[in-house]
């Protein structure tokens, strides 16, 4: 089966730097772990999004996606971001 994901990139100016920046949202099926695991060897920065108002969002982070991470953190920071959700 072929990996996909769904991402976005973008350039930001620093003077006369350009930096590529790549957004990448992985499918977080427990059957993709290693799929994703591809990935990370090639991340700069992990950045980790919950819902404030989900306490099932922010448990997920800590026992489902930090513990996945952590063996490819080695010098990489970890961003938490916290997010109202609002359901539709």
């Amino acid at each position: 089966m072929f990996f996909r994901y769904h991402g976005i990139s973008t350039d930001i100016k620093d003077g006369k730097l350009i930096y590529r920046i790549h957004f990448i949202d992985t499918i977080g099926a427990d059957e993709k772990a290693l799929l994703r695991q591809f990935q990370y060897s090639k991340i700069a920065v992990f950045i980790l999004c919950f819902a404030i108002n989900d306490k099932e969002s922010y448990s997920d982070i800590q026992t489902y996606w930090i513990p996945e991470l952590r063996p490819f953190m080695v010098n990489n920071p970890l961003l938490l971001v916290g997010k109202y959700y609002k359901r539709l």
